[in-house]
């Protein structure tokens, strides 16, 4: 079984978040892990704000969250011998 990346953790908000909250989150989450803040770990600062980055195009975009959910409960359902 294939995992998803999850990218509610990501953006360390809840599965029910409305798009202000996320929108809130991934701004102070950028601030906080930007490259520049973080030179001696600038190769992790760089992967979590690509993390990040990915995060919020799929959650901050109606149509894609949508998608995203889907495909989430889909594997979940299938982890738990539900069928797709």
């Amino acid at each position: 079984v294939v995992d998803i990346v999850d990218h509610y953790a990501d953006l360390e908000v809840s599965d029910d978040a409305d798009e202000p909250a996320i929108k809130k989150q991934y701004r102070k989450l950028v601030l906080k892990w930007h490259p520049d803040k973080h030179p001696e770990d600038r190769e992790i600062a760089e992967d979590k704000i690509r993390a990040i980055n990915n995060a919020y195009e799929t959650l901050g975009n109606a149509v894609k969250r949508a998608t995203y959910d889907a495909q989430r409960q889909a594997l979940l359902r299938q982890k738990r011998g539900l069928g797709p």
